[in-house]
């Protein structure tokens, strides 16, 4: 009879759990993950980054820009400026050390998460590739910012965090 009561109060939480509303739900590690690649035969780096709307939508409340409704059927047609102005702002790309200017391509929602889509044009092979990106490193002391970079058929990573939010890879 243990196990059954067990069994019973454990499927009790995940019914109350599941029924909590999305605001008291968080996702317990503060981490945007950003990947680049490198596309020889167009000479441009194509960079696809992964943020979580429950974040994106603290940090607009915080600085009074309310109810964008990303990814939503109401999302106001402000919504991508919002955006772009806020990833220009924390978010840049260096090449041979020179900051290289981003397209926005556009956006995509899956699963809680926001997938921003930008291109640099006119990337010519390079030596050193250098990525700043504070993104939420005011809202929270342990944001981390993974980096990944896949060039010549090579893969590396790069960490951010507040203590060192730029960092840089050689080849």
């Amino acid at each position: 009879m243990t196990k059954l009561k067990g069994f019973i109060f454990i499927n009790l939480l995940v019914v109350v759990f599941s029924l909590l509303p999305r605001s008291v739900e968080a996702h317990p590690f503060h981490v945007s993950m950003c990947e680049v690649r490198y596309n020889e035969e167009a000479n441009s780096l194509e960079i696809a980054l992964k943020i979580f709307i429950d974040d994106l939508d603290l940090y607009f409340d915080k600085v009074g820009i309310t109810n964008q409704y990303f990814g939503e059927p109401g999302e106001l047609a402000t919504a991508d400026s919002v955006l772009t102005g806020y990833l220009d702002k924390v978010f840049s790309i260096r090449v041979d050390g020179k900051v290289e200017a981003k397209n926005y391509l556009g956006k995509e929602i899956d699963q809680g998460a926001l997938w921003a889509y930008f291109e640099v044009k006119n990337v010519a092979p390079f030596k050193t590739f250098g990525c700043s990106n504070s993104l939420f490193f005011e809202l929270f002391d342990d944001q981390q910012n993974i980096i990944q970079l896949t060039y010549q058929d090579e893969t590396k990573s790069l960490l951010l965090q507040k203590r060192n939010p730029s960092d840089q890879l050689s080849f």
